[in-house]
């Protein structure tokens, strides 16, 4: 699992604050986000706006991106059929194409 050190020793809630979260994100290896849009994916999935993010509130985005990618797979399993029966080698695409489907 991802350690990380927690910003108040003594409370083992199971909440993030902002200031774990863009530690474990950088800890898991997401470092190409500013610290602006990190704050700006915090406040989204902080639903209840406590400020910070319980299980739940982690679990549903967790829910969301796996609806993502099983989209993402049939897209793509739909586009190599449709490539294959027109004789065409698959060519990948840009993501505003991806979108735009």
């Amino acid at each position: 699992g991802t350690a990380y050190l927690r910003d108040y020793p003594g409370r083992c809630d199971g909440r993030l604050s902002f200031e774990e979260f863009s530690r474990v994100l950088h800890s898991a290896g997401v470092s190409w986000l500013t610290r602006d849009e990190m704050q700006a994916n915090f406040d989204v999935m902080d639903v209840d706006k406590s400020g910070y993010l319980s299980l739940g509130e982690v679990l549903r985005v967790s829910e969301r991106m796996v609806q993502r990618i099983r989209q993402l797979r049939e897209f793509e399993a739909a586009l190599e059929e449709r490539e294959a029966r027109r004789g065409h080698r698959h060519r990948p695409l840009t993501f505003a194409q991806l979108i735009e489907t």
